[in-house]
Order: C-alpha cells, then structure tokens, then sequence
C-alpha cells in the first residue's frame, strides 16, 4: 500500500457491485436509482461508479484536500435528502 502512495495520492476500491444504476442499497425505496441521486444534484451518470469506503488511504496533499472538499460538499447534499436516499 504505501509502495502505490508513492506514485499516487489515493487508494481506494471499487464496490462489489461498482455500476451506480443498479445500486439498489443506495436509497430507501424501491424507485429509479440514478435519476433520484440527479434529483437531488448529484452529478451522477449512467457510467457512474460507486467505491467501498472501507478502506481508503491518501497522502496529505493539496490534491487530497482538493477531493475531500468536494466530497464534504456532495456528503452533506446526501444528509439533507436523507428523506429520499
């Protein structure tokens, strides 16, 4: 692991099941996964894929800090349509 943060700044894995349209885990009930996640601003598509958040490892660089900004900003769109995902 720490051999590949040498060369890149992130480590992370692709989920189980990587295709974000037919990510049924990600939302409450039984509707259109992809144009829900769009619904509420997203910027999603049909090639989309999810990660396995289990395990991640980064270097501390503004590349890093860069990603983990824009992730804080779609991870609180999440918590605020909670009632839809």
């Amino acid at each position: 692991m720490f051999d590949y943060l040498d060369e890149v700044d992130l480590l992370i894995t692709e989920d189980v099941q990587p295709a974000i349209a037919k990510a049924a885990n990600l939302l409450r009930v039984k509707q259109d996964i992809l144009s829900t996640l769009q619904s509420v601003g997203l910027p999603l598509n049909e090639n989309s894929i999810q990660y396995n958040g289990g395990f991640i490892a980064f270097t501390k660089s503004s590349k890093t800090q860069e990603l983990f900004t824009i992730f804080k900003k779609y991870f609180d769109m999440v918590v605020a349509h909670q009632n839809v995902l």
